[in-house]
């Protein structure tokens, strides 16, 4: 007999528990395999680059760098300068939890401690929406097994905290409405995590925690004196996130109704950014949802069945429908939000709609319970009940001997043109006390590559990686003199990408040249 809605499952029992975190453990060790054996330690991509650079200016005691003498060597997309500092564009939630692990040099394990974190939440959350211990096991299963989730803990972008603080969200406030459970604590709790996520992404927590308080509804049918208790002692510390965020904004662009994102470009909106508007939020529907379809075809796991499969049948078949019709219509909001933003991204997956990723495991959890109860039943016939085991058994060995195989070959060629290989070439070559300008036919990739071995002051840096362009080289060698000057000229090839635009490479050569002085970098009048 399944418990009521409102109704606290019971503690776990010890060797769950054991089990428990030996999964949890395996999530984090995972995450910490992708990051250091195929991401080869290093940021990806110019969200990845702008993270750990202020995550690294805020582990050195400081809000912000100041702004730089000469910029253009040093410049990264997506990091901007106002009043004349340096930060990164985006909101302060996710560096400030990058920043002690950066501090320390170990910035892998804040996503393996994450992707640890989501793991055990949706574990839990399975057990108090569906009060099932099985339908847990299989969705904290289903986190680990999911190459998305696996390259988006790995990846050092914002996604997995603000999916995190949502669930917590969600694990808060189901205890807090519950009877059995009622507790002030857990409401000041809910209002930290939900300020976290606010931190992280405004835009989707703010969406997500719609879909947040739709599902606690259903599930807890929580009086409306109840729901405005919890909220009224929540408040105080979910307020955190907003004032954090315009504190943020005052300190960092000079004014708290001012974002990173709109000193990185004036015309910043929905519509898209630098001029390039569509017609309106109808227009960016119509080009977005086809790709969200297509996600939802083979982005999450990328087995032989399509990846809504399994959703729609936790749909279809959960005993609690109104929990999972809950869980559905939250994920909705999410792609409904996403769907009329200015662009979709494919970047270790559909980022920009990863913090519904854990209510579609729990549907695709629901949904593989709910076959294998049928399927096992007596009067199913033996051989649907074969085949029917089989067809779950092949999809499950499809994701590990196609889909991972896959992603693990896709995201280890130089993706978005940032080698380890090429870290390790620089750092064998023994530079001291040197200006090493990067000359490439992919300039900005080779920079993004080297950047995060640059101090985060320049001037502090025995080695100073500089992108090599003839009209600011001569300045840059006088604002930061060193003793030697060499040039590495890298060769990237670009490979095939999933995205409209190339994102992995191929280096096909690498060679360094020292330079007798600083009047070697002005090319000849000849």
């Amino acid at each position: 007999m399944q418990a009521s809605p409102a109704t606290a499952p019971p503690p776990l029992a010890q060797r769950a528990r054991r089990l428990l975190a030996a999964l949890t453990l395996a999530a984090a060790l995972l995450s910490l395999v992708l990051f250091h054996g195929v991401l080869g330690g290093i940021p990806h991509g110019w969200d990845a680059l702008s993270y750990h650079y202020q995550a690294r200016v805020l582990a050195s005691g400081h809000l912000t760098a100041p702004a730089l003498a000469v910029p253009d060597p040093l410049f990264v997309p997506l990091i901007v300068e106002a009043q004349g500092r340096r930060f990164a564009k985006y909101p302060p939630g996710w560096p400030l939890f990058l920043a002690p692990f950066a501090g320390l040099g170990v910035e892998g394990l804040a996503g393996a401690l994450l992707l640890a974190a989501m793991t055990w939440l949706v574990f839990d959350a399975g057990r108090w929406l569906f009060a099932s211990d099985r339908v847990g096991w299989i969705a904290a299963a289903l986190v680990v097994f999911s190459p998305f989730a696996g390259f988006m803990s790995a990846g050092m972008i914002s996604h997995l905290p603000c999916a995190v603080g949502l669930l917590g969200l969600q694990a808060c406030l189901l205890r807090a409405l519950t009877a059995s459970q009622r507790s002030g604590r857990w409401c000041v709790l809910a209002g930290l995590v939900a300020a976290f996520a606010f931190l992280c992404r405004p835009y989707s927590a703010v969406l997500g925690m719609a879909g947040v308080v739709l599902v606690v509804a259903v599930a807890t049918r929580a009086t409306p004196r109840a729901w405005m208790l919890t909220c009224a002692r929540a408040l105080p510390t979910g307020l955190l996130g907003v004032a954090g965020f315009l504190a943020w904004n005052a300190a960092t662009t000079g004014s708290p109704w001012k974002t990173g994102y709109h000193v990185y470009s004036s015309d910043f909106g929905f519509l898209g950014a630098r001029g390039e508007h569509r017609a309106g939020l109808l227009a960016n529907a119509v080009v977005n949802v086809p790709h969200y379809v297509r996600a939802l075809r083979s982005e999450f796991w990328g087995g032989l069945l399509p990846d809504a499969a399994l959703p729609l049948a936790g749909l279809l078949l959960a005993a609690r429908r109104g929990v999972a019709f809950a869980l559905a219509g939250a994920a909705a909001v999410l792609f409904a939000g996403y769907a009329v933003y200015f662009y979709f991204d494919l970047y270790y997956g559909p980022r920009l709609i990863f913090e519904a990723f854990p209510w579609i495991v729990l549907l695709a959890a629901v949904g593989i319970e709910a076959l294998a109860a049928r399927l096992l039943a007596p009067p199913t016939p033996r051989a649907l009940r074969l085949g029917g085991l089989a067809l779950l058994a092949a999809w499950a060995l499809s994701v590990v001997a196609l889909a991972w195989p896959r992603a693990l070959s896709y995201y280890g060629a130089s993706y978005a043109g940032q080698d380890p290989r090429v870290v390790r070439e620089l750092r064998e070559t023994g530079f001291d006390d040197a200006l090493v300008f990067l000359s490439s036919n992919q300039p900005m990739l080779l920079f993004g590559t080297a950047m995060p071995m640059n101090a985060v002051a320049p001037e502090a840096s025995n080695v100073l990686y500089l992108r090599y362009s003839p009209g600011s080289a001569l300045a840059a060698a006088r604002a930061w003199p060193r003793a030697n000057l060499y040039v590495v000229t890298v060769d990237y090839e670009s490979l095939p990408g999933r995205n409209v635009y190339h994102d992995r490479f191929a280096v096909t050569n690498l060679r360094i040249h020292e330079l007798r002085g600083a009047e070697d970098l002005v090319p000849s009048a000849e």
